[in-house]
């Protein structure tokens, strides 16, 4: 990215320290090699000089003898001829030799000729021997020269072979580098390019999906044929299918570009997982689902984590349940495990199609479908980005699942606890009358707090079970209205939007919560008072309708958003762009402002940084709402630094505005 810092760049690669150390090494002893042999061979050659001067010398007295030999043998030799040959035998014979006398008769001549003659002939086979040895050696120096002289060139070629291939590797992978560093940066523009597209495909669509949402929110709350009120919920199924794939491709890209960031809050746990279930009501209802939530006991009240993540994965989970589930029930079973103290362990049941063994895995894999009953339904992005944010929180997501028996997701996590389990219901005692899921979970959930239950198939088998008892349930909850003498409260299952408050009811889906309820006050969970419960957004406590500026450069969105407030019972002014809405609020009073963040000559944070610097002292904080089509948590960050009070991302809908409205009441409450 623009702003990161540059990556070490790998050196080049050189002859190290070792190779040339090596190459040094191999030099030097060649060159000791060489020298040694060459003195070994001068050495040599002396030696077989002397020896052949030896041997001439030697042959020099031998022939002196062999002349005093034929002398002494010639019977015409004079006198002075053997006086001659005496004096040839004297200087010629060994030194260790018995001296001649003069008066030496013939034969006694004759006879140390021949010996000296025996004697110079040994000396001369001896140094012949050393002689030849002498020659041998100087053969094995020369040859040993030779290829020590050839293997001292090998070593040397060797080696500049090897400092050729390593100058040529350091040159290809100099190249390799570079090229690398340009594939690099080419994949840097890249995912800055894909990461900006979506962001403003994100933003191109999700501005337009506020008109489109927002106006079929208006013609929900006018009179409709049924035929229009079915094009009307057409519509909106199909807008909110949208956002999700959006909302998904977006998560994928951020957690693939290494951008996913966690926010650690408190977050109230049951409040967030009844939220979750209330969520599916409707759309459960729609396929004829049994909808239910079940808390075991001792799930904390309060926990430290990241309460957007944490319910997303969740709204993941129920919503493949629902889709896949032709018929049946769905439930989000919530429990603390009992193995690993801390650990919290939340399942999503379902009765649907199921998943085979071979494809359990794969089903957590980006853009995966499976074939038979569950092709082509939706992205393939849901369950690989629950169980990257899964992960992501430090926990884990798995399946359990058989073809035709259903699926059961487990999500587990281990937040810190910040607070203790709600207290469970006191003793009580309940009769379910009937059979189906609803009344199942709603019996599951009272006998996980301890209660007595008692299920019977009808209203009769509900009588006898009363007149068995001594004392009255304190409960009976059944499919239809059940007997008021059954119980001490009677209650009937309702769906979610026949829910009213003439009588005890148990609506779908069953939530502990509204099962609390039924048990009485005493089951009823006790709110601080440190920690007041937040206010209903159906109260109106307004003495006067609040004043809210709206502004945004979409007419469009303009209209759809005041048209809204006014429905709420606003009083609403608007504004093209920031110049118009900063002047507007730093000269007129408002209780709100709905700021959108991108808009020509100036942008929302710009104007709100205007208005919170050049606002009264004297008079109240304004709340001022971002509004935008960018999902990143960047910009949620940077809008909160300029001082706005939240961000909210488009689509705007009337639940989100409620709640607004709700948050400016909490605040201008007494």
């Amino acid at each position: 990215m623009s702003g990161e810092a540059a990556e070490p760049q790998m050196p080049l690669a050189t002859p190290s320290i070792e190779d040339r150390s090596l190459l040094d090494g191999r030099f030097a002893l060649g060159l000791i090699l060489m020298v040694l042999i060459t003195g070994w061979s001068i050495a040599s050659v002396n030696r077989a000089k002397v020896l052949q001067a030896d041997l001439h010398a030697l042959q020099v007295e031998v022939e002196a003898l062999d002349t005093a030999w034929r002398a002494l043998h010639h019977a015409s030799a004079t006198d002075t001829e053997r006086i001659a040959a005496r004096d040839t035998l004297s200087r010629h014979r060994p030194a260790d030799a018995t001296p001649l006398g003069a008066n030496a008769d013939l034969a006694t001549l004759v006879e140390a000729v021949e010996e000296g003659r025996q004697t110079l002939w040994r000396r001369q086979r001896a140094r012949s021997a050393e002689l030849e040895a002498a020659w041998r050696s100087v053969n094995a120096v020369t040859i040993v020269g030779i290829a020590g002289v050839g293997i001292t060139l090998f070593l040397l070629h060797v080696n500049r072979r090897r400092l050729l291939h390593a100058e040529a590797m350091r040159q290809r992978l100099a190249a390799a580098l570079k090229e690398a560093e340009s594939a690099r940066e080419a994949a840097q523009r890249a995912s800055r390019a894909k990461s900006d597209f979506i962001a403003t495909v994100s933003h191109e669509i999700r501005t337009p999906m506020t008109a489109i949402l927002g106006t079929m929110e208006l013609l929900q709350h006018t009179p409709l044929t049924p035929q229009q009120r079915d094009c009307v919920a057409v519509i909106n199924s199909g807008g909110d299918a949208l956002l999700g794939v959006i909302n998904h491709v977006l998560d994928l890209s951020r957690i693939e570009s290494g951008h996913l960031e966690l926010n650690l809050e408190p977050v109230e746990l049951p409040a967030l997982l009844d939220g979750v279930v209330l969520l599916f009501a409707g759309h459960a209802e729609s396929r004829g689902l049994h909808l239910s939530l079940i808390e075991a006991p001792g799930l904390p009240a309060r926990v430290m984590a990241d309460g957007p993540r944490l319910r997303q994965v969740l709204v993941n989970l129920l919503g493949n349940a629902i889709k896949f589930t032709e018929r049946g029930s769905v439930r989000l079973f919530a429990e603390p495990d009992a193995e690993a103290p801390g650990v919290i362990r939340l399942s999503v049941i379902d009765t649907g199609v199921g998943v085979p063994e071979a494809d359990q895995q794969r089903i957590f894999d980006a853009f995966s479908q499976l074939g038979g009953p569950a092709r082509s339904r939706g992205t393939g992005l849901g369950l690989n980005i629950s169980r990257r944010l899964a992960r992501a929180m430090g926990g884990e997501l798995s399946v359990k699942s058989a073809p035709g028996a259903g699926s059961a997701f487990t999500f587990t996590l281990s937040p810190v606890w910040l607070a203790e389990p709600l207290p469970v219901p006191p003793p009580s005692s309940a009769l379910i009358v009937g059979e189906n899921p609803t009344l199942d979970a709603a019996a599951a959930q009272l006998t996980l707090w301890g209660a007595e239950v008692v299920r019977v198939p009808s209203h009769n088998e509900a009588l006898a079970a009363r007149d068995a008892r001594d004392a009255p349930f304190n409960v009976a909850i059944a499919e239809e209205a059940p007997s008021p003498t059954l119980a001490h409260r009677v209650a009937r299952v309702v769906g979610p939007q026949a829910l009213t408050d003439a009588e005890p009811q148990l609506s779908r889906p069953m939530r502990p919560a509204r099962l609390r309820a039924l048990l009485g006050p005493a089951a009823a969970p006790q709110v601080s008072a440190a920690e007041p419960a937040a206010p209903s957004a159906a109260a109106d406590p307004f003495v006067l309708a609040p004043r809210v500026l709206v502004v945004d450069d979409s007419i469009t969105n303009r209209l759809v958003v005041t048209q809204l407030l006014k429905a709420l019972g606003c009083v609403c002014v608007e504004a093209e762009d920031g110049e118009e809405g900063a002047a507007r609020a730093l000269a007129e009073p408002f209780d709100l402002i709905f700021m959108d963040t991108d808009m020509p000559r100036l942008d929302g944070l710009s104007a709100t940084e205007r208005i919170r610097a050049q606002a009264p002292k004297d008079h109240d904080r304004v709340m001022i709402f971002g509004l935008s089509g960018h999902a990143d948590p960047e910009d949620r960050a940077r809008a909160l630094a300029v001082g706005m009070d939240d961000y909210l991302i488009k689509p705007i809908r009337v639940a989100t505005l409620r709640e607004v409205l709700a948050r400016l009441s909490a605040r201008r409450a007494p």
